[in-house]
């Protein structure tokens, strides 16, 4: 099974609700929730994520698609108030982590170009199917790094 094929499956392996507490890139406690669910006829997965500080304050609200582009790569489609537009990120690898969790890896740019917005989104499925997401990002001139997440037990 290609690379592609494998994080479909993880990821339609782990379609469900999550809820759990996080902190963000600026060291904010938050409420993070995270949804997968099938739409158009199990083609794409929708992808509904938000963090919520703990005075009500909305850090993240995300609506996003993954699935298929044209030519048949497995494509994130970002819809979040942190971007200025739906932003694509590609397919670019499965990894383990350190806990033997499997990590599914979408990026946008190029990591090691400093004069350009970069990305990597990614979504782990914990051995005990909790899941985590996450965001790693550098703004031009600044440092690639992970900046926030949080990790969810299955509701």
């Amino acid at each position: 099974m290609n690379d592609q094929k494998a994080a479909w499956a993880l990821l339609t392996e782990s379609i469900g609700s999550y809820k759990s507490q996080g902190i963000n890139h600026e060291k904010q406690n938050h409420t993070g929730i995270f949804k997968l669910e099938f739409a158009f006829e199990n083609k794409v997965l929708l992808l509904t994520s938000s963090a919520i500080g703990t005075g009500g304050e909305v850090f993240h609200q995300e609506h996003s698609w993954i699935g298929n582009d044209i030519a048949g790569v497995l494509t994130l489609y970002v819809n979040s108030n942190n971007h200025p537009g739906v932003t694509p990120h590609l397919f670019n690898r499965i990894e383990e982590g350190s806990e033997g969790q499997k990590i599914v890896v979408f990026r946008f740019g190029d990591i090691d170009n400093r004069s350009s917005f970069r990305e990597e989104i990614s979504v782990s499925v914990f051995k005990d199917k909790s899941v985590g997401h996450f965001y790693s990002w550098g703004m031009p001139t600044g440092d690639f790094q992970e900046r926030s997440g949080t990790r969810m037990e299955r509701l």
